[in-house]
């Protein structure tokens, strides 16, 4: 009876926590260097079938630059969603040593609570270097909330963690 009572107590505890994934697309990513500077893309929103997340795109530009920003010399980040070219042109008017590019690849934000869904959140990471336009680096991150949130969670809450871990693998 006491075993069960601790396997319940366990898997109970183990539903409420989130879960993370990072992953290098390239076989060994290059190291960067912390006295560079960078420009950050803003992506286009998250969506959902037809559901478009406003603001999302947004959201992880900030969540991506405030996680390199504790590496990097200098991040300055785009205002608004851009074309590739456009954010290549104006890393480079900027001086910029990298590009970093985030693109939501899976945004879905559930009502947990009550549905039994879990929050979803998957963003590519790809540093370009401006001058060349060569792809230095491309990685992903991704987030599931765990069933108990109690409603507390969004996709963008799932993001802070991964991509802090991912980008302080990249020095």
């Amino acid at each position: 009876m006491r075993k069960a009572l601790v396997l319940a107590i366990v898997l109970a505890v183990s539903a409420c926590a989130d879960s993370h994934r990072v992953q290098h697309s390239m076989q060994s990513p290059e190291k960067l260097s912390r006295a560079a500077t960078a420009y950050v893309a803003v992506p286009q929103d998250g969506r959902y079938g037809h559901t478009v997340y406003s603001g999302s795109g947004l959201t992880t530009a900030q969540i991506v630059a405030g996680a390199f920003t504790r590496q990097l010399t200098r991040v300055e980040q785009a205002a608004r969603p851009e074309t590739h070219d456009s954010a290549l042109e104006a890393a480079k008017k900027m001086g910029a040593t990298y590009l970093i590019s985030p693109s939501i690849a899976h945004w879905e934000d559930r009502a947990t609570a009550w549905s039994s869904r879990s929050d979803k959140v998957e963003v590519q990471i790809s540093i370009y270097d401006p001058a060349t336009g060569r792809l230095i680096e491309r990685g992903v991150v991704a987030g599931r909330s765990g069933l108990a949130t109690l409603g507390g969670d969004h996709p963008q809450d799932l993001l802070p963690q991964p991509v802090k871990q991912y980008v302080d693998s990249l020095f």
